[in-house]
């Protein structure tokens, strides 16, 4: 499927996931380095296959009588770790401001840069490598659990040299990285809103 877009100009994404028993790091990194988009585990409740759905598609309807409840609140489990962003929010409850959205804001500019650089360094080995490691710390003080993971197989690949599909792996980091992107801005929205 992958290969395909790109030999069609990758102007359409087509959504993948996977679905699987296997938990480890090495299997995680094995979906994602496939082109998968998610990883939906086994064994997984309607309500969770619902949910992953909502993310693709404006109306679920249902499976199995259970309605899709996507909650800003919630993002889906693989995108992001609530537990470091809520050890954002007591630091900021203690603190005062508007860290969150500062801490946010950062991640967005400096990912989009480091992405930038990666574009641009795909023949250096040494550069992808540093780069991928920049924004899996980024992202893994937000909790943005599937891009650090993917970034931490991109790290590895590209620090040994291993650089024949980086413009592929770059584009499909990109695409994890404006998924995290856009789960945190919509919990900061619903934030918000709690808040008026």
């Amino acid at each position: 499927i992958r290969q395909y877009e790109m030999q069609r100009g990758g102007s359409r994404r087509t959504p993948v996931v996977a679905l699987t028993a296997g938990k480890t790091e090495s299997e995680k990194e094995r979906c994602y380095a496939s082109g998968m988009d998610r990883i939906l585990f086994k064994p997984y409740s309607t309500n969770d296959l619902n949910g992953l759905l909502s993310n693709y598609f404006a109306s679920v309807g249902q499976i199995e009588r259970a309605r899709a409840q996507k909650s800003a609140a919630t993002p889906p489990v693989d995108i992001l770790d609530l537990k470091a962003l809520d050890n954002i929010r007591s630091i900021e409850s203690r603190a005062g401001g508007d860290l969150l959205a500062a801490v946010i804001e950062n991640f967005r500019t400096d990912g989009e840069r480091k992405l930038a650089e990666l574009r641009e360094g795909l023949g250096d080995a040494s550069a992808l490598g540093a780069g991928a490691h920049a924004i899996k710390s980024m992202s893994l003080n937000l909790g943005a659990k599937a891009l650090s993971q993917y970034c931490r197989y991109c790290e590895s690949r590209w620090k040994t040299g291993e650089i024949d599909n980086a413009e592929r792996e770059v584009e499909h980091l990109a695409t994890h990285f404006s998924d995290a992107a856009e789960a945190l801005e919509e919990l900061l929205s619903q934030d918000k809103e709690s808040v008026e």
